[in-house]
């Protein structure tokens, strides 16, 4: 392979279970029902899917039950000082 090239499915014969797709909450609420279809694709075919920064935006929790999300990574900001915070 090339360096610089692209790894398509063609080179690499990867089970479709060990690929992990990550993707913004930003960008998932930026059209969540896009988002949606997409992710109901992927889960599909066996990719499994995860949201990195929840809690950073304007999310509703409510899209949590439509996602279909492997992992949900809370950002840091959100969970940072808890236990110290009484607000």
């Amino acid at each position: 392979m090339q360096s610089g090239s692209r790894i398509s499915s063609i080179e690499i014969q990867l089970p479709h279970e060990y690929i992990e797709l990550e993707l913004t909450e930003a960008a998932a609420m930026g059209d969540p029902q896009a988002a949606i279809a997409v992710m109901d694709k992927l889960y599909e075919r066996g990719i499994r899917m995860s949201i990195d920064d929840f809690g950073t935006g304007y999310s509703s929790l409510s899209y949590l039950k439509k996602f279909k999300v492997y992992k949900l990574k809370i950002d840091q900001s959100f969970v940072r000082d808890i236990t110290d915070d009484p607000g």
